[in-house]
């Protein structure tokens, strides 16, 4: 007797592509940064069909708004006929806004160069919003209270705190003058450091970044 064998082959998917991806329990919602939904076409008509399309995908449940932001962004070819969407983080894909659109420059880009002075460019409540969106920015600020209080005479405050705080630095006695501008270079250089790193992420490279020393400036200023 001859015994016949085949060979059969399955084909699995995960199950999380079929199942809502709302969870039962509410343990608070974490603050996320917008997205740029970024889309582009070889003419104005083939535009047009795009954004359509993209408009109708995101009535799916399945759709990650930060995986269509992503795909759109770093994994599609951009074309001169372009059109963009902020979407904010914590709003539901399928309430995707109205989209801006326009065309690219035929001239070859320009280098980019980051410049940061330090000298009155903050204002209150600067990176507020920064902290809890991105994980980058507030090791930055962790890292810099660090050294703040590996000064001779630390201070009493904290950048992570002063951020926080519902009263703008000028409020509060603690920061006034002369010492004042002891808070304002740890602030500067937060800023402009943070600036080219999180361009970076966006796919924005600087061909230069002109910035001064942070722990030399807060010695400096410390005496």
């Amino acid at each position: 007797m001859w015994e016949y064998c085949s060979h059969k082959q399955v084909i699995l998917e995960s199950a999380r592509l079929h199942l809502s991806r709302e969870t039962g329990g509410t343990v608070g919602r974490r603050h996320m940064a917008p997205f740029l939904v970024p889309v582009s076409a070889t003419s104005a008509n083939s535009l047009a069909r795009q954004i359509q399309h993209v408009k109708d995908y995101c009535k799916s449940p399945t759709v990650a708004a930060q995986d269509l932001a992503h795909t759109l962004g770093a994994r599609r070819d951009h074309h001169r006929h372009r059109a963009f969407a902020i979407m904010a983080g914590d709003t539901d894909i399928s309430e995707l806004p109205a989209f801006e659109s326009g065309t690219t420059s035929t001239k070859p880009p320009e280098q980019l160069v980051f410049v940061f002075t330090g000298q009155g460019a903050q204002w209150p409540g600067m990176g507020k919003e920064l902290i809890p969106a991105f994980d980058t920015f507030r090791a930055d600020i962790r890292r810099l209270d660090g050294v703040l209080q590996s000064l001779p005479v630390p201070p009493t405050w904290s950048m992570e705190g002063t951020c926080k705080a519902s009263s703008s630095p000028q409020q509060n006695k603690d920061l006034q003058r002369p010492g004042y501008p002891v808070i304002m270079t740890p602030f500067s250089y937060m800023a402009h450091l943070f600036t080219p790193r999180r361009a970076h992420t966006l796919s924005l490279c600087p061909f230069v970044v002109v910035r001064p020393d942070f722990k030399f400036s807060c010695h400096l200023m410390s005496y």
